[in-house]
């Protein structure tokens, strides 16, 4: 899956760019750049962190493997499955900037977090659920 991510290297191969640097820190972009070494990008898994940190209480290790693979023991406590979908969604957070060609910022992330954070809570009250939902959730339930 990950070879077909859009990336300024394969719009640059397939015709569709003029280059096939990233557009946010002018280095050659290869999904590796785009998902992990990418100055704004990690500041993004920086902003993660520091959310997971201060509202899970989790310090949470950051490595490229666990970042782009989603491998690797994230933490080793109850909040594990938030944690790895929160990864999932800062991923998919850069790769909807990159696909819309828009700039992937910290505050972006927090706003898209957010936005799924209140879908998740929606269907599960509409499911007879949201006990469910605040157990999970917990501290990020609302933030």
């Amino acid at each position: 899956m990950l070879r077909l991510a859009i990336t300024g290297r394969r719009l640059f191969i397939l015709g569709k760019s003029d280059s096939e640097d990233c557009t946010e820190c002018e280095t050659q972009e290869d999904i590796q750049h785009l998902y992990w070494s990418c100055p704004t990008t990690r500041r993004l898994w920086e902003r993660l962190k520091q959310i997971v940190t201060s509202k899970l209480g989790i310090c949470l290790p950051l490595s490229e493997e666990r970042c782009l693979i989603g491998t690797g023991n994230w933490v080793e406590n109850k909040h594990k499955e938030e944690v790895q979908l929160l990864n999932i969604w800062t991923k998919y957070y850069i790769h909807l900037n990159k696909c819309n060609n828009t700039k992937r910022t910290e505050k972006g992330l927090e706003i898209y977090i957010r936005g799924n954070l209140k879908t998740e809570r929606e269907i599960a009250k509409r499911n007879g659920k949201i006990n469910l939902f605040q157990d999970k959730w917990n501290d990020l339930a609302y933030w």
